[in-house]
């Protein structure tokens, strides 16, 4: 998605932002090489081993829902009326969000009649889901509890060597909540396999909803003579630049996501921090593509889409790297800059570019890399112009032009450091005198960047205060002047063990087209998720403190917000973090609870926590997620023998730890978590469940 440029908008938000002209602040860091011993292909298609699930294609299904097929030239033709022409290119919908009636998966899989029991006694339920027509799908979960050893995968119903997962537990959001990747088909198989020994367990599985991606994902060689598209004749394949393609290309990537029942793309790119100790993926994009965390979590990210040689064609969008979700670190609509953290699996040689917050000169020479109207990779070549204003960098091209699609994309120094996103302008190859605007990458740093990203960067001269992107918030609830909405009613909130928020309430308004959910972030909101108008209920796990949440209905004039203050944590004992390397600052965690996500690693190499424990009653104490991780069971706060320890449970686990215990006497019990040893970072939820 790229916008053009809208001198009323520019206008507007200029009164809001204070550039600073001295750069005696700021803070540069350069590229970086990322681990080189992570997955080859991040969340793409699963490795050998997963491929039993799909061990015929005569497998039995216990549920199928047909979708009938879309009227693509409608679609396109309202893509066309929503482009406006030549000059908007703010509008790359490549698919849509189709709801059907909720389907709910078996409570328990054994002996439900509807279930395969495979020869080594795993019970399987399957269910197939076809949108005719689609390109691709990806499969709306809208409840997810699997009990442990419980795995889910989708595939490919016509090539069932198209696979991925394994997802466990509450997924990978740990809210039973997400997109799964996309399938390459318009038929998905949505399995779920329990081993023998919990396929009595109950379980929780609900699907709602696809995405229907209805323009050709191949994107390789596409057709660019017709309308809205303006052609891609002028563009530069990234393989005939040797220098940019060794390491920077590498960083480069197309991602999808989906806001408002539609589903859209956008470029962005895996940026450096300033701690080399660690290894996050944080990646900037711009505002107008992700605009709060609810579309962060709908994020699927390609890399590698790119042409192997110069005048060569690129490889398929299936075949190459990919990872699947985000979180909203920071984001920004005066200068259109977005910074997220990918929580997928990170590929393997990936590069993370570096940048500068030093604010560069006008004809400081540039090169953007991006993904127009997403395709293949490609490389412009120009320099920042006159008419830089309101947080953005005129750009003006030398060589090579953006096009929709390539919005979100970094715009570089000739040191290969990030100084810009795209946001908006006019350059398409018919136009290519026509000037682009980036985001100001020195007014984003200074503004919530340098929070995630690190540096010390100084005080900047302050002789007129950012406001920021939103006021800060009144004390009481207040409903916005400019809609005449009533605020939602009997808004209430409830906190589960685990530290989830759940948010409900009650609403009698017409004609709104939605709500809205936002949190308190210093001194103004973060916009957690835009939601349709049937949902009155939403989930977060903000961690442990007081958190102040605001949620109204919406319409095209504002918003009618009511406030509610949450507290989570109870404030006893340790909530983890550096406090909980030692027994004596264990976490507490409750049996029937499963703890907030946490990681050990070479420089954390344990976690502690202690739990209340009958004697007698058996419990089952295990970790979830994909990396591994070692248990121990303690029965004093020494640490020095334990009782019970596992590394791979041999009843399906996995990679994860499980251990049924059984205390002869009751009280407090301590377990230890570590990565297992060539493990250089292991995240996980620890779970304690009586049998």
């Amino acid at each position: 998605m790229k916008q053009n440029r809208m001198s009323l908008w520019l206008l507007s938000v200029a009164a809001g932002i204070a550039v600073c002209s001295t750069s005696a602040w700021a803070q540069s860091v350069e590229g970086a090489e990322g681990p080189r011993d992570l997955p080859t292909r991040g969340d793409g298609v699963a490795s050998v081993t997963y491929k039993s699930a799909a061990v015929s294609k005569n497998r039995r299904v216990g549920k199928a829902v047909t979708l009938d097929a879309l009227d693509v030239s409608a679609l396109e033709a309202e893509d066309a009326s929503r482009s406006g022409g030549e000059q908007w290119k703010r509008y790359n919908r490549v698919g849509v969000v189709r709801s059907f009636e909720r389907v709910d998966a078996p409570r328990s899989l054994r002996d439900n009649g509807k279930s395969e029991r495979l020869p080594d006694g795993t019970y399987v339920w399957r269910m197939e889901i076809a949108s005719e027509g689609a390109t691709a799908m990806r499969l709306r979960i809208c409840e997810c509890d699997l009990p442990a050893g419980a795995q889910l995968f989708v595939y490919d119903a016509n090539e069932p060597d198209e696979i991925y997962g394994p997802f466990v537990g509450g997924g990978p959001n740990a809210d039973g909540e997400f997109l799964t990747p996309s399938v390459f088909s318009d038929r998905a198989i949505l399995e779920v396999r329990t081993p023998r020994r919990v396929s009595h367990r109950r379980l929780k599985l609900a699907v709602d909803g696809v995405v229907h991606s209805y323009r050709e994902l191949a994107r390789a060689e596409m057709s660019h003579d017709h309308e809205p598209r303006m052609g891609l004749g002028c563009m530069n394949n990234i393989a005939c630049d040797s220098d940019w393609y060794a390491d920077v290309s590498r960083a480069v990537a197309t991602f999808d996501f989906t806001q408002g029942g539609d589903q859209f793309s956008c470029s962005g790119t895996l940026i450096n921090d300033s701690d080399d100790s660690t290894v996050i993926p944080w990646f900037l994009t711009a505002n107008h593509c992700v605009g709060s965390d609810s579309v962060a979590r709908t994020v699927e990210v390609f890399f590698d889409f790119k042409a192997t040689t110069c005048g060569g064609s690129a490889p398929s969008l299936q075949s190459v790297p990919r990872t699947n979700g985000a979180t909203l670190a920071y984001t920004r609509s005066q200068s259109d800059g977005t910074l997220i953290r990918l929580t997928g699996t990170l590929p393997s040689n990936r590069f993370f570019c570096g940048w500068t917050a030093e604010t560069p000169a006008i004809g400081t020479s540039v090169v953007g890399v991006h993904h127009p109207e997403a395709t293949h990779m490609r490389i412009s070549y120009g320099k920042l112009t006159q008419g830089r204003e309101a947080g953005l960098h005129e750009v003006t091209w030398d060589d090579g032009v953006t096009a929709q699609g390539s919005s979100g994309s970094a715009l570089f120094n000739l040191n290969k450091q990030i100084i810009g996103d795209l946001c908006c302008g006019g350059s398409y190859c018919n136009r290519q005198d026509d000037p682009d605007y980036y985001g100001r990458f020195d007014v984003n740093y200074t503004a919530g960047f340098d929070d995630h990203l690190g540096g010390d960067a100084g005080t900047p001269p302050d002789p007129t205060p950012d406001p920021g992107p939103t006021p800060t918030p009144d004390p009481e609830p207040q409903p916005e002047p400019e809609t005449d909405l009533d605020p939602v009613s009997n808004l209430r909130s409830t906190v589960r063990r685990n530290g989830k928020v759940i948010l409900r309430w009650s609403d009698e308004a017409r004609g709104e087209l939605g709500y809205r959910v936002d949190i308190q972030s210093g001194s103004g909101w973060t916009r957690l998720a835009d939601m349709r108008r049937n949902r009155k209920r939403f989930k977060h796990v903000p961690g442990d403190g007081t958190h102040v949440y605001r949620v109204g209905p919406y319409d095209e004039q504002g918003t009618a917000w009511t406030q509610t203050t949450v507290v989570v944590g109870d404030g006893g004992g340790s909530t983890g973090g550096a406090n909980d390397d030692t027994p004596s600052g264990a976490t507490l965690i409750a049996v029937g609870s499963t703890s907030a996500t946490d990681s050990v690693s070479r420089s954390d190499q344990q976690d502690w926590f202690k739990v209340s424990l009958e004697a007698d009653v058996t419990y089952l104490v295990y970790s979830t997620g994909r990396d591994d991780t070692v248990g121990a069971i303690f029965g004093d706060e020494s640490g020095r023998f334990s009782l019970d320890e596992n590394d791979d449970d041999p009843n399906g686990f996995d990679f994860n730890f499980g251990m049924e215990f059984t205390p002869d006497t009751s009280g407090t019990y301590w377990v230890r978590v570590t990565a297992f040893a060539f493990s250089p970072n292991a995240s996980y939820q620890l779970v304690v469940e009586e049998l």
